[in-house]
């Protein structure tokens, strides 16, 4: 079943969905993370972000059937859509480091400007 889901829905896992995978992970816990440093953990909150990531992924196989079967243009909406919401977690995750108090490196706040204004490094 989750075979399935990886493969015909999603696109199988390239490198692209894997990083996303991996950066939606990383983020999540960075929730839990900071929810248990501040002493604000509440599992309505961490619910409604879990939510909001299982809906990344059904937006991102949406997207691959949208490429496929209607548009038939390989994976370029598919790709540009996890692109995307790879860059938005990365901004998340850097927030959130941040306001726990860890300092973040200079060149990943020159990544994140080029990638909030579109340009290059």
């Amino acid at each position: 079943m989750i075979k399935i889901i990886f493969e015909y829905y999603l696109g199988g896992i390239d490198d692209l969905l894997y990083c996303l995978l991996i950066f939606i992970v990383v983020n999540y816990l960075t929730h839990i993370l900071f929810a248990i440093d501040k002493h604000n953990f509440s599992i309505k909150a961490l619910f409604h972000v879990l939510l909001c990531k299982i809906a990344i992924l059904i937006l991102v196989g949406t997207t691959h059937i949208l490429d496929v079967h209607l548009l038939k243009s390989g994976t370029k909406i598919r790709n540009y859509t996890i692109i995307f919401y790879i860059s938005k977690e990365l901004i998340t995750l850097l927030k959130i480091i941040s306001k726990i108090g860890v300092p973040i490196p200079e060149i990943l706040k020159k990544v994140i400007k080029c990638l909030i204004n579109n340009t290059k490094l």
